[in-house]
């Protein structure tokens, strides 16, 4: 197979498959990762010299470069993902347990899915609108300082 590139779009690419191999493998233990991810986004990188762009790929093991990794863009892009997901996590948790302490677990999880995923949102609007308005200032763990 062919493909033409040019050099931004190429650099384009390069960036989406450092962040889609990083989502796969990045939570995982070092010795647990998914090698045929690496192994893909190392043979897009073997073309990173010939398109120009030498400093984004160790020309030997092709593997990503420090430079890659601390792209300020490809930080910006993983940034603002942890970010976001850590909020909707946290949203979704904490309704899911609000619901199973109010309703019980058997009753939420024999709930139809339409129904328990609208009464999980409307609690998760109650929580989201709580942190518009004040920020973590009024979030508390019991028995902590």
């Amino acid at each position: 197979m062919r493909i033409e590139l040019s050099e931004e779009d190429y650099r384009f690419l390069v960036d989406l498959a450092y962040l889609g191999e990083w989502m796969i493998n990045a939570y995982r233990d070092p010795m647990r990762t998914l090698p045929e991810y690496e192994d893909a986004l190392r043979q897009l990188l073997v073309f990173c010299e010939e398109a120009g762009f030498p400093e984004l790929a160790d020309e030997e093991t092709h593997d990503p470069t420090s430079v890659l990794e601390n792209d300020r863009e490809v930080r910006r892009f993983i940034e603002g993902y942890n970010d976001e997901n850590f909020w909707h996590e946290l949203l979704e948790r904490l309704a899911y347990r609000d619901l199973e302490k109010k309703m019980g677990f058997r009753t939420v999880r024999d709930l139809p899915p339409e129904e328990r995923d609208r009464l999980l949102e409307e609690i998760e609007d109650k929580y989201l609108e709580e942190l518009e308005k004040n920020g973590i200032d009024n979030l508390e763990f019991k028995g902590t300082p």
